[in-house]
């Protein structure tokens, strides 16, 4: 019985992570705007860190980001590794 519910958890566990890397995958994928880039358009797997990065407002954000000015006098919402964090923005 002991295995039975090991198993039907360990299989749950890689539905959820084969999920949750075909999202990323999805998300790595998409444009952001990098500034002093060439191209007008890159992926957000090619933004190295020190990048400047100009995001619109219903651009998705990674974690990992550090926004240093906004025009929006708004929440921000980021997604944590357990849930959604809301941030005030002050000017």
């Amino acid at each position: 019985m002991l295995a039975v519910v090991v198993a039907i958890s360990w299989i749950k566990e890689v539905i959820e992570d084969m999920r949750r890397y075909r999202e990323d995958r999805r998300l790595d994928s998409s444009a952001t705007h990098v500034l002093g880039s060439a191209k007008p358009l890159d992926r957000w797997d090619l933004v190295h860190v020190g990048d400047i990065l100009k995001v619109n407002e219903k651009d998705p954000l990674p974690a990992g980001i550090v926004l240093v000015a906004t025009s929006l006098r708004t929440v921000l919402r980021t997604w944590g590794p357990s849930s959604w964090t809301a941030r005030a923005i002050s000017r």
